[in-house]
Parts: structure tokens; C-alpha cells; sequence
């Protein structure tokens, strides 16, 4: 390192028990050399090819990488394409109020005048964040998320009551992710607005 052609990376084995739990199964990689991670997928135990697992990349060499082992050893692979979006961290590029804003007190202005407060998403209430997430819905799904919840920083926008109307949750793969708002709360620009705030830089 750093003078290394391919990086796989995983969960400890301790927490990839069930083989079919998705969730945990989890991997992600990057490589310089396809040739070189073909050859590390097909003849090494990096992955453990006997679970449901999910693979993680940004690189088209990967996907067929991954499309090629899977017709040789036989394996259904379900693909799942996303887009990722990166913050330009550039202070300079912040609006004058959004910086007083967030400096002085975690509030969020919604667009039609209601404030919420920011605040620390808490495990409790992974259970909401389960059933608003399009791939959860299920007892792994919420094992997953308690465990984001609790190693990765995730937030949201809390109404007067004190519960929780808008989220993101930060995902292992350092994404904030899971990103979901009450029904009731939508179309006031408060995703935009939490995911505006959280993000930015110190």
C-alpha cells in the first residue's frame, strides 16, 4: 500500500453468520487490474460465494468482472444501478445564511415557515426507518439498520413533538443513504434542506 491493484473489503466474519443475510453479506471493490481481481475472485476465499451477499462498485470493469464469474460458476446475479451524487465542500460556495445557520443553533426551515429541529438519528427508532426504506421491511433489513444507526452518523429533522419526520442514515459504505420523509412532511424541501446541512463542512 499504496501500490496495490485490487481492494475488497467486507464486514468481520463474526457478523456474517447468516448465510442469507444480504445485508451483512456485504462487499465492496475496487480494482486497477480487472485481470487481477478476476483472478482473486475466482481462485481465493475473499468471498464467500455460498451466501446471498451483495457486491458494491463504481467501476464498469467490476460489473464484468462480476457478470463473467457468474455465468462460470453459475450464480444468479440480481443487479441494482445507483447514481452518486458528491458535495462540492468548498465553504466559499455556502450561502452567508446557511453557514450563520448552522454555526449557532441545528434548526431546519422548511419552505412554507416551520422549524425543526436537527438532531442525532437514536436507535430506537430504527423500526421507522425500516418500514420507509424501500430494500428493508424485514427482520435483517432492521438488524442492518440498528447496526448503521449505531456505528454511523445519521440524523433528522424533529417535529415539535420530539419524533423524528424526516432522515438520513449513514451506510457502511460511508453514504448516507435510506434517505426518507413522513408523508405528511413532504414537499416543504426538508430532505434537501437536512441533507444540505448535515453534509456540510465544519
Amino acid at each position: 500500500w499504496p501500490q496495490f491493484n485490487t481492494v475488497i473489503t467486507r464486514p468481520h466474519e463474526s457478523e456474517m453468520k447468516d448465510d442469507l443475510d444480504n445485508y451483512a453479506n456485504s462487499y465492496f471493490m475496487f480494482t486497477n487490474n480487472p485481470d487481477n481481481l478476476r483472478e482473486m475472485l475466482a481462485n481465493t476465499d475473499a468471498v464467500n460465494w455460498k451466501q446471498v451477499l451483495q457486491i458494491q462498485g463504481f467501476q464498469s470493469s467490476v460489473d464484468e468482472v462480476l457478470n463473467d464469474l457468474c455465468k462460470c460458476k453459475i450464480i444468479k446475479m440480481d443487479r441494482a444501478k445507483n447514481i452518486l451524487f458528491l458535495r462540492d465542500a468548498k465553504k466559499d460556495h455556502m450561502p452567508p445564511e446557511t453557514k450563520e445557520r448552522i454555526t449557532t443553533t441545528p434548526l431546519l426551515h422548511a419552505k412554507d415557515g416551520q422549524i425543526f429541529q436537527i438532531a442525532p438519528l437514536k436507535e430506537c427508532y430504527a423500526d421507522l426507518v425500516n418500514q420507509g426504506w424501500g430494500f428493508g421491511g424485514n427482520e435483517r433489513s432492521l438488524r442492518y439498520i440498528q447496526r448503521c444507526i449505531r456505528h454511523f452518523p445519521s440524523y433528522a429533522a424533529m417535529s415539535s413533538d420530539g419524533n423524528p419526520v424526516c432522515w438520513t442514515v449513514t451506510e457502511q459504505s460511508a453514504e448516507y443513504r435510506m434517505g426518507y420523509t413522513l408523508p405528511e412532511y413532504r414537499n416543504i424541501g426538508l430532505f434537501s434542506r437536512l441533507l444540505s446541512l448535515v453534509t456540510m463542512s465544519p
